[in-house]
């Protein structure tokens, strides 16, 4: 259930943002600007997903006499928190192994 909820959502979510923005990496120029709409695509994609489950979940669940509430905090709310602090993690990984670093050179 751990793996299922937690660790899968969290690797799949680092190694898909990782990888966009490693390869948008090298664009310059005007498709600076594209680079910069593809690497929000991860974070823009997994909002709506969580979002349309979770409607659609609440749509089920109205009707019945079981509380949505938790189990819209079950699923999507756990594993796409999960995917969420992947993204954010894989960004941050990205952010901390390929920009550019300030050497501060204090000279003879």
């Amino acid at each position: 259930m751990l793996i299922l909820f937690v660790i899968l959502p969290l690797a799949a979510a680092l190694v898909l943002q990782y990888g966009t923005c490693r390869l948008t990496m090298g664009l310059s120029g005007r498709r600076r600007g594209r680079a910069a709409l593809v690497r929000l695509l991860p974070l823009l994609l997994a909002v709506t997903v969580i979002a349309a489950v979770a409607v659609g979940r609440w749509q089920i669940w109205r009707s019945e006499r079981v509380s949505p509430v938790t189990q819209l905090i079950f699923f999507p709310g756990v594993p796409g928190f999960f995917f969420l602090l992947g993204l954010l993690l894989g960004w941050r990984l990205w952010k901390k192994w390929w920009a550019p670093r300030v050497i501060d050179d204090p000279g003879p």
